[in-house]
């Protein structure tokens, strides 16, 4: 593995398991170097097209981008890798999330090239790359304290973390760590991709670090996740397009002690309710809209209620009907599964783990080819599984 990893976010690997976890079906193990896999040293994230025919996924350690087709078994089968190497500099080291914008187009993001890098597919079928949005600053120098890079940040890609897309896959959302910064794209119908705008480049609003997003439905308002602010900004779309800060939530208001470290957000469909996990204290905080329109902390629930999977938890994970969530951590073991009241509230229903091979150091989740199926990412183990939740 590299030597370089995600130092920013993640800490050390604990392999205990909860003894209240339950156990899981696996209906498929996706090892690197094996079977036919490879460049998934670090699987950062994976996601499916809109058909669920096909998955992408990142490596942060292999700077790759993996494709994958789905068959009968709904098992994913390699098909392509894409590699940044001296030789071919695709702009992927580090490569941190990537998505179908549709089927024949692909956008990838890298935290340490500063890159949002496009994959397209050809008239065979096959995808090839297409650009890449970079001010090509090394990151040797983006994440030295000692220099100063702002002048070279145009773009507002400096470690990028992640992308959110918007509900019709119109615009595209890039937080990025060190520019302190969302990248905003435009697609349009045709699959061009245009660089808009930074929000927070040119505006005065501390966003904190940003690591994700959230974008309402109708794109009038966006939630971000500020890192090491401690911080929420909630910022709505004005007459002139621009997005301005409308609320600040940090850790320093009353009652919010626990958002330490938000570094991942999921929301039901309206963002009336959306939740957060705050790996820095071990909690997902539940936030839900007021009728002043103001987000107020409705619930919080912390490790000692839930056990291992809250410890430093990172991920989260909505069901597609809006009833349950699931958390995780890259630096603990298991997975927290909750119901979810209609006032948004949390209600821990069980862990899921499994005893001989812990379910350990999960960057993502998401649902497979069907709903009962969960695709986690184990980012230190080198493995993507394919779960089957019992009901």
């Amino acid at each position: 593995m590299s030597q370089f990893t995600f130092a920013a976010l993640l800490l050390t690997t604990i392999y205990s398991i909860a003894p209240s976890a339950h156990a899981t079906d696996v209906i498929q193990t996706i090892q690197n170097n094996t079977a036919h896999f490879h460049g998934l040293d670090n699987p950062r994230q994976l996601h499916f097209n809109q058909s669920n025919t096909q998955a992408v996924a990142v490596s942060g350690d292999d700077n790759a981008l993996v494709t994958f087709t789905v068959n009968e078994q709904n098992q994913l089968i390699q098909t392509q890798v894409f590699q940044s190497t001296e030789a071919q500099p695709l702009l992927l080291t580090g490569a941190s999330d990537a998505h179908f914008i549709n089927d024949k187009l692909i956008i990838s993001s890298s935290f340490y090239d500063g890159a949002v890098t496009l994959f397209g597919k050809d008239e065979y079928g096959e995808f090839r790359y297409l650009q890449s949005f970079s001010d090509d600053v090394s990151y040797r120098d983006v994440f030295d304290p000692a220099k100063d890079v702002s002048k070279n940040d145009s773009l507002g890609l400096f470690a990028p973390w992640k992308i959110t897309l918007n509900r019709d896959k119109s615009l595209a959302f890039v937080p990025s760590y060190k520019s302190n910064a969302v990248a905003v794209f435009a697609i349009s119908p045709l699959g061009k991709v245009t660089w808009l705008y930074a929000i927070g480049k040119n505006q005065a609003v501390d966003l904190g670090s940003p690591v994700d997003v959230l974008v309402h439905q109708n794109n009038q308002h966006i939630i971000v996740a500020g890192y090491e602010g401690n911080s929420l900004a909630v910022l709505h779309r004005n007459v002139h397009g621009e997005y301005v800060l409308k609320q600040r939530i940090s850790q320093n208001s009353e009652g919010l002690a626990y958002l330490n470290k938000p570094q991942a957000l999921a929301a039901n469909k309206d963002l009336t309710v959306f939740y957060v996990a705050a790996s820095g204290s071990n909690s997902i905080l539940v936030f839900k809209q007021q009728p002043d329109k103001q987000y107020r902390l409705i619930q919080t629930i912390n490790k000692e209620q839930v056990g291992l999977p809250l410890k430093g938890v990172s991920t989260l994970l909505l069901s597609p009907n809006n009833n349950q969530l699931y958390a995780a951590s890259e630096t603990s073991t298991g997975i927290a599964e909750f119901s979810i009241a209609a006032s948004g509230e949390l209600t821990h229903t069980q862990n899921i783990d499994q005893p001989e091979q812990p379910l350990a150091n999960i960057s993502s989740m998401t649902f497979g080819t069907l709903n009962t199926h969960l695709v986690v990412s184990l980012a230190k183990q080198d493995t993507i599984k394919i779960l089957k939740l019992r009901k």
